[in-house]
């Protein structure tokens, strides 16, 4: 089956927040997962279980603030800018608001990034 697979060059912020979006989002298309925590094998689900302890996924790059890291070891937009991202998606994909990936729920997961960024 040649020509089946493309590849595409993440080459600016917003293709790869689309792409990381989507990947992320494809066990909800997929109706094998109602939230992103219960979304296995997806980055996504490790973000939001080790944000929760105040880790970082070592298999992941992280997202700009905390620790002090290269930029090209980071990715450009802060954790919670990116669920934020996931939560808006999300409720346009799932019917009557089944999606529950909720800001409160968020506020309590992670930590706040201000007092990482000194």
């Amino acid at each position: 089956m040649e020509g089946r697979f493309k590849s595409q060059g993440l080459l600016d912020e917003r293709s790869l927040t689309t792409c990381m979006a989507y990947v992320d989002l494809n066990p909800i298309r997929a109706n094998t997962a109602k939230t992103p925590e219960k979304s296995n094998y997806t980055s996504i689900q490790q973000r939001i279980s080790a944000a929760a302890s105040g880790k970082q996924p070592k298999n992941l790059f992280p997202f700009v603030g905390g620790e002090r890291l290269s930029m090209s070891k980071r990715l450009p937009f802060q954790l919670d800018h990116y669920l934020e991202l996931m939560d808006w998606s999300g409720r346009h994909l799932v019917p009557r608001n089944e999606f529950v990936l909720a800001k409160t729920r968020l506020e309590r997961t992670i930590p706040d990034q201000s007092s990482q960024l000194t």
